[in-house]
């Protein structure tokens, strides 16, 4: 799992080879360099786990999958005194989980454990290290990616279901001020495990992963998202339309644009 902070990329866990063979190995990328340094290593070994950094600089480490399971350990990391601390544990034991931050809390999304797949949303404060159940995601799912835009929400976006399949197109968009999820556009492409990320210009890009008939992608899908400063006070209609520059409408749909692999 990766993470950025203080300017470096942090790989964080994994897999070491064997599927069993979960690691604690904590791996800093400086890109000014190039050059990459081992740091302290992560108290708990894991995989499947959620990472991110918070507002304070530090990096959050939060369950995954390791020795003993699915787990709720949770693990702060300062890269300015390369240590790790143990803080409270999350509620619910989970892998394949996504993690975001928004107003300044982590929330850990959906996710997989003993029970099957999960819509289990809850959220840390970093503050005060403590956790707080928060509304369900809509669609359960794990392996799926989860990104905050600039327009503070949380987007769900694509994953697989109970037993690996079927692999889900679906996006859902959180909003932390409300507690409330609503669906967005899907995806062009139903898959999980991929990268995803949120670029400068404010779009949303999802990156390779594992589709049903294609195991290993190439392709990037560009998603829009509905800018706030662009929401007038105007009645919404009843199918709103989608526009390659989402600009007066309220409730706009997230609009996706496919690239073949590549760059």
């Amino acid at each position: 799992m990766l993470a950025a902070a203080n300017g470096k990329i942090y790989a964080i866990g994994g897999y070491g080879g064997y599927q069993d063979d979960t690691l604690a190995i904590v791996e800093e990328y400086d890109p000014a360099t190039s050059i990459w340094k081992i740091r302290a290593a992560m108290s708990t070994a894991r995989s499947s786990l959620g990472a991110t950094a918070a507002p304070n600089g530090k990096i959050y480490a939060i369950g995954g999958s390791g020795s003993l399971g699915d787990l709720t350990t949770v693990e702060e990391y300062d890269p300015i005194t390369n240590t790790w601390t143990t803080k409270a544990d999350m509620p619910t034991a989970r892998r394949g989980l996504g993690v975001a931050v928004a107003n300044g809390k982590i929330y850990a999304i959906g996710g997989a454990n003993s029970s099957g797949v999960l819509t289990t949303v809850e959220e840390y404060d970093p503050a005060t290290d403590t956790w707080t159940t928060k509304a369900d995601m809509p669609t359960a799912r794990s392996g799926l990616g989860v990104v905050a835009a600039f327009n503070g929400k949380i987007y769900a976006i694509g994953g697989r279901s109970y037993g690996g399949l079927p692999l889900l197109a679906t996006v859902e968009e959180y909003d932390p001020a409300n507690n409330a999820w609503m669906v967005r556009a899907a995806m062009p492409t139903a898959k999980s495990d991929f990268g995803v990320a949120i670029a400068t210009n404010g779009k949303i890009y999802v990156i390779g992963g594992v589709a049903s008939n294609n195991p290993y992608l190439s392709a990037v899908e560009e998603a829009t998202i509905p800018s706030p400063t662009n929401t007038p006070t105007a009645t919404p209609t009843d199918t709103p339309t989608i526009t390659p520059t989402p600009v007066n409408r309220i409730r706009l749909p997230v609009v996706w644009r496919s690239s073949a692999g590549g760059w």
